[in-house]
């Protein structure tokens, strides 16, 4: 449940997807993208789904050589209708991976925020404030610096 969609249950609205608003992507912007990566990167796909909840804004990045086991870099960026509706979204999430071997609660930053490394396998940060909350997933992440991915997560915090 990394990187599910927004909490969506079958008595809600079906989600309607929308021509891609470059929203996720602009605010993430390709010099994190890059940052993260290490090599010149690439957007491969963005998206925006609105429900009764929200809205939520997806953007991927990966390494232009197009190499199969580049580390890929999937954000999401989602404003939810109220501040609780973010607050249960988030939680179910950190429900859902507390147990597992490098997760950890990540204090003084936002009102919440969570990171989850698997390493080489992946990095997850998850950060929410007041009714906004970005993810980022790097997958694969051999060769990807959590200090880095935390760096790019602290810099867009200040933006939320």
């Amino acid at each position: 449940m990394l990187f599910s969609a927004s909490g969506s249950s079958p008595a809600q609205a079906a989600p309607t997807v929308a021509v891609a608003k470059p929203v996720a992507c602009r605010f993430f912007g390709s010099d994190y993208a890059l940052k993260i990566i290490g090599q010149k990167i690439r957007s491969i796909e963005e998206e925006m789904v609105e429900n009764d909840q929200g809205k939520v804004w997806t953007c991927a990045f990966t390494a232009a050589s197009g190499m199969a086991d580049a580390p890929k870099v999937f954000f999401r960026i989602m404003h939810s209708t109220s501040e609780d509706l973010a607050k249960q979204d988030f939680d179910a999430v950190r429900q859902s991976n507390k147990n597992h071997v490098g997760f950890e609660e990540w204090h003084d930053i936002a009102d919440e925020a969570v990171l989850h490394s698997d390493s080489p396998n992946f990095h997850f940060v998850m950060i929410r404030k007041g009714n906004r909350t970005i993810r980022m997933k790097i997958n694969p992440a051999h060769g990807v610096s959590q200090d880095v991915v935390k760096a790019v997560a602290m810099a867009l915090e200040t933006r939320l």
